[in-house]
């Protein structure tokens, strides 16, 4: 059975969860977060007290964790060993610690990766989060690459902080996207970049409406999913 993948990069709070988000909920497709998988993974690997800096604890630890995904609500669930964080635990200040040395760990990323692909095979699938275009999903059908301007994305990422209980100024939020952003860029698997392939959604000059329409085009202009939009 022939199946589309579209995938969604960026950096951190660029948008592309919420564009990704749109258009999976337009499409009527499961909704994949390389994001929410990564902070899932860190926040076992604390629960385990694995001692990250450790290659070889780390490789012992990759070799017995078990990772599947489930659709639920509309979107691509991970499960890794079974286990079930409580609700906002993986946006803790501990998994939000360790997340950016977690993700730069190469054999974690191809792990990952891995089972990732694995997971979305014979699924129609929206996915967003870092490396995918280039390096996890190079095959997918249509590739979008979100940004914005750093002060834009810190007040994002402030509100929600604030939402959710994060006790952070704009100024800390801001030089945190400052480090993740090369962080990611330094990733040794997967880092962040835009190759030619990818279509630029610039989110501060989008209105929400006016972001979907945009996607829906290059959707129909790639001619993919058999007339579904």
């Amino acid at each position: 059975m022939q199946t589309t993948l579209i995938t969604f990069d960026g950096w951190a709070a660029s948008g592309k969860s919420t564009c990704a988000s749109m258009l999976a909920k337009h499409l009527g497709w499961p909704l994949l977060s390389t994001g929410t998988a990564h902070r899932f993974n860190a926040w076992l690997m604390l629960q385990q007290k694995i001692n990250i800096f450790d290659a070889n604890e780390v490789a012992d630890y990759l070799k017995h964790v078990d990772i599947y995904f489930q659709t639920k609500d509309g979107k691509l669930i991970p499960h890794f060993n079974g286990a079930v964080p409580a609700p906002n635990t993986l946006f803790s200040n501990e998994v939000r610690s360790i997340l950016p040395h977690v993700t730069k760990i190469p054999e974690v990323c191809r792990t990952l990766a891995q089972h990732l692909r694995e997971g979305i095979k014979g699924l129609d699938v929206v996915a967003e989060g870092h490396g995918l275009g280039t390096g996890i999903f190079p095959e997918a059908d249509l590739k979008f690459f979100c940004d914005a301007p750093l002060w834009i994305r810190a007040k994002r990422r402030w509100s929600q902080q604030v939402s959710e209980g994060i006790s952070l100024s704009l100024e800390e939020t801001s030089a945190e996207i400052v480090k993740r952003d090369t962080s990611d860029k330094e990733r040794e698997v997967n880092a962040v970049r835009k190759s030619d392939d990818m279509i630029g959604i610039d989110t501060e000059r989008f209105a929400t409406d006016e972001c979907l329409q945009f996607m829906i085009q290059a959707f129909r202009l790639r001619n993919l999913g058999d007339g579904v939009i």
